[in-house]
């Protein structure tokens, strides 16, 4: 006679845990699938569209107000091109110290003339030795279009003065008579540039 085995008796509450963990876990998971594959409504279709196309026009907005703003340029302020009489008046202030200058051109010739070398170089270092700045900021009260010409016609008659000296320093007569010639014509071609009140 084979004799049977004594089965182990099932401890009911033990079985009633596991069933009932079991049924946490089930209804979790199905938490966890309802969230992640929620049905698509028509709503839900409307509000993850706007979701998606939110950031999307934010950003076509932004490149658009930049490209706006980088394409809009400040308005040009009108350059004048004449001269108005407050304009001339302010600039007969600076003008006057250069014409006295170039009245004094008559002293250095004489100067010359006499081969009086050494007050030749006195003369170009002491009367006319602010002739350079005063010049400088005169072409800067004229108008653009004059600027750059007094400034290249004012380089040139300080490049003959510059000779000058040398030319002095060497006794050299005739290139001292040649250097002032050209000096005073770049001279009078600069105040011809600059205006006056009598023009």
């Amino acid at each position: 006679m084979v004799a049977v085995g004594k089965q182990r008796p099932i401890n009911a509450s033990k079985e009633g845990k596991s069933r009932e963990t079991r049924g946490r876990v089930d209804r979790k998971r199905g938490r966890v699938d309802n969230y992640c594959y929620k049905p698509l409504t028509r709503k839900n279709y409307k509000e993850h569209m706007m979701k998606l196309l939110r950031p999307i026009f934010c950003l076509t907005l932004a490149l658009i107000t930049t490209l706006l703003v980088s394409c809009s340029s400040p308005a040009k302020a009108k350059i004048p091109t004449t001269y108005s009489p407050e304009k001339i008046a302010q600039i007969q202030e600076y003008r006057e110290p250069i014409v006295k200058a170039r009245e004094q051109m008559n002293t250095l010739e004489k100067l010359i003339e006499e081969e009086n070398w050494m007050d030749v170089m006195t003369f170009i270092h002491g009367p006319l030795g602010e002739l350079r700045q005063n010049m400088a900021i005169t072409s800067r009260k004229l108008l653009p279009k004059d600027q750059k010409v007094a400034l290249s016609t004012a380089k040139r008659l300080f490049v003959h003065l510059e000779k000058l000296d040398l030319a002095a320093k060497e006794r050299n007569l005739e290139v001292a008579k040649n250097e002032f010639k050209e000096a005073l014509k770049e001279f009078d071609a600069y105040l011809q540039i600059v205006p006056s009140s009598g023009s």
